[in-house]
């Protein structure tokens, strides 16, 4: 049965609150405070396994209440949340206080999540230890007094024995026998005592050290995440270019295996949406890769979106090195594409896809979908078939949809995919309503559908109004 922890979170903006209660409420137990007062006096109703405090509060600081609690509670996780870099307030939390972690300010839900999984982890594994040192010990009293009564009557007994046969002494002896054995048992009991200290002590230090190794990849996770955000179109630019659009973008881990692309060139734009091999790091290195050689390829005036599709399927094997395993086959790195060429003004969008298709509702809220090539950028199969432009006519009102899998991939707490056929009616719900109203509408239901359970993959979706 899975352990549900109680956390007390305390900060003197209501707002903190509710966004930390929205994100945890799920996973644990929480409860909130606005200020230190009220934290003290919750504390005196229940106990909680792990408390949360913002530094700058009135009246009472984050510090002032870890110094309030200090001797009360001594075994609950601390943990304080600071919107500046205070060295002296951490140094004297942690060394006068017993802090766990501390967190700048905003937080992140995946590594405040990851923190909180570790911090508890650490929580349980010091509970059953001490609780253990404590059976232990326990016995090893009961154990103590056995020998003491043992020996007592033993003792008396001897006194009384002093006058008896020589059989009798024998009896004598065999329980001094007894009782140098309980004293063996005892120390043997001592010594596992002392080796599950020392073992509790090494499981402490090799946390620590996994602490400090999983801060250190967060961070670095965390920089590649800015290089990332910094090769896709900003929103000013696509607002510029495309005009009303919408665009729900969620990497499944910090970083993302999609991408989205725009080019502008005389008389039009390319637009696209890629899906790389992969999420998290290695994703989101195939999409630094394919970024590069798409700029590449229509450096020279390529807007063709076919031609440009297979420039970038025979770049990425050369570039991965895919020819050296035509013989085993064993190649698996790629991407997924839905490329646009948009004329605006001739009223006219020529689309080339691999293995991702382009949905087009008109006016009427009527939805086609255009098919792709079935093969991936990169696989090497997909030399057998060429890829296809298609020549779609548009008209004012029109929409079209340019998405990754990750969408209609993504399952809920019944493990069911939310699926082609579910995207398709909220697309047609909401298509004559404004790009705004109608982004808001489908990342409400997609979260509602998700219900907090994790993402399936990175989920990209962009929608064009003309």
């Amino acid at each position: 049965m899975k352990l549900i922890y109680s956390i007390l979170y305390v900060d003197d903006e209501a707002q903190n609150l509710r966004v930390f209660k929205s994100a945890f409420r799920r996973r644990y137990t929480i409860t909130t405070a606005l200020s230190g007062t009220e934290a003290l006096q919750l504390l005196q109703d229940r106990p909680f396994d792990m408390l949360i405090t913002d530094q700058r509060m009135p009246e009472m600081t984050g510090l002032d209440l870890l110094y309030a609690i200090r001797d009360d509670y001594p075994h609950m996780m601390r943990i304080i949340l600071t919107g500046y870099s205070d060295i002296n307030v951490i140094a004297q939390a942690i060394n006068e206080c017993r802090l766990y972690r501390y967190f700048t300010k905003p937080w992140g839900e995946t590594e405040m999540q990851i923190e909180l999984e570790n911090a508890f982890k650490s929580y349980q594994l010091k509970k059953e230890n001490r609780t253990l040192i404590n059976q232990l010990t326990e016995l090893n009293e009961q154990l103590e007094e056995k020998v003491y009564q043992k020996a007592k009557g033993i003792i008396q007994q001897k006194e009384k024995l002093e006058t008896l046969s020589e059989t009798q002494a024998r009896n004598l002896e065999r329980l001094e026998q007894q009782i140098k054995k309980n004293k063996i048992q005892a120390q043997a009991l001592q010594k596992a005592n002392t080796h599950i200290q020392l073992k509790n002590e090494e499981l402490e230090r090799a946390f620590f050290i996994i602490h400090e190794k999983n801060q250190h990849i967060t961070s670095s996770i965390q920089y590649a995440k800015k290089i990332q955000e910094s090769i896709l179109p900003s929103p000013q630019k696509l607002q510029r270019i495309i005009g009303e659009h919408l665009l729900i973008y969620r990497p499944k881990d910090i970083v993302s295996g999609d991408f989205y692309w725009i080019h502008e060139f005389q008389g039009g734009y390319l637009v696209a949406v890629i899906d790389c091999t992969g999420h998290g790091v290695p994703g989101a290195l195939m999409s630094l890769i394919g970024h590069t050689l798409l700029n590449g390829i229509v450096k020279d005036g390529n807007i063709n979106p076919s031609q440009i599709l297979a420039e970038l399927h025979q770049q990425i094997l050369k570039f991965l090195h895919h020819a050296e395993n035509i013989k085993n086959d064993r190649s698996d790195d790629g991407m997924d594409v839905v490329l646009c060429a948009i004329y605006p003004t001739e009223n006219r969008c020529i689309y080339a896809g691999a293995k991702r298709p382009l949905w087009l509702v008109n006016r009427r809220g009527d939805l086609s979908e255009f098919a792709p090539t079935r093969f991936s950028i990169g696989m090497l199969k997909t030399q057998r078939k060429p890829f296809e432009n298609q020549y779609i006519e548009l008209h004012r009102g029109d929409k079209i949809y340019l998405f990754s899998d990750g969408f209609v991939d993504q399952s809920n707490r019944k493990r069911k995919r939310l699926g082609s056929k579910r995207l398709k009616q909220m697309i047609k719900e909401f298509s004559l309503l404004s790009c705004k109203v109608q982004l808001r509408k489908m990342e409400y239901l997609f979260d509602e559908f998700r219900s907090g359970c994790d993402y399936r993959d990175d989920v990209t979706f962009l929608g064009i109004q003309f």
